[in-house]
């Protein structure tokens, strides 16, 4: 009903496909993630899902080339922020690895990448940011670790300079 309310809402859509797909009817699941996926083309496990429902419908050809799609979707945004990396053009190559982050949130090394990219754009509540969510998702990622205690160490340093700076009232 929702996603006939509003059927542009990839929230509902997504949700009608998963009432669907519980229920064996696999062929309008994949009617709705295909809608969910034209409203918004960010939804990862949307394209594993209909993978799985073509699975089901023993469409093994489309279920495979769904999963070959969300590879080489990750693959083409680290290899853009790589060519953009060595042109030394941070803010692409930061936009490159944010999008393959949105797409696929489990991508650890794009999320660190992006991280020092921020850093390097003085971005660091951004960097601090991504850095705490690498951590969270893989706590033994030593590098994001060093990484993060720099950058909560300079970012110290730099509000108490502020905290300096700010006048302070006057006794009257």
């Amino acid at each position: 009903k929702a996603a006939a309310s509003d059927p542009k809402n990839p929230i509902f859509l997504n949700r009608a496909g998963e009432i669907n797909h519980q229920i064996g009817q696999y062929r309008d699941a994949i009617h709705y993630y295909d809608r969910t996926l034209a409203v918004d083309i960010f939804f990862k496990d949307i394209w594993l899902k209909k993978a799985h429902a073509h699975e089901s419908l023993k469409e093994l050809d489309q279920a495979e080339a769904t999963r070959a799609y969300v590879v080489n979707r990750i693959k083409e945004y680290i290899d853009k922020a790589n060519v953009y990396i060595e042109k030394q053009n941070w803010v692409a190559a930061r936009d490159e690895l944010n999008l393959c982050v949105i797409f696929d949130p489990e991508q650890i090394d794009a999320r660190f990448n992006a991280a020092k990219l921020k850093i390097k754009l003085n971005e660091l509540i951004d960097a601090e940011s991504e850095l705490t969510e690498v951590l969270k998702r893989r706590p033994t990622h030593e590098p994001a670790r060093l990484l993060l205690t720099q950058l909560q160490s300079r970012l110290q340093k730099q509000r108490q300079i502020r905290g300096m700076m700010t006048p302070q009232p006057m006794d009257i």
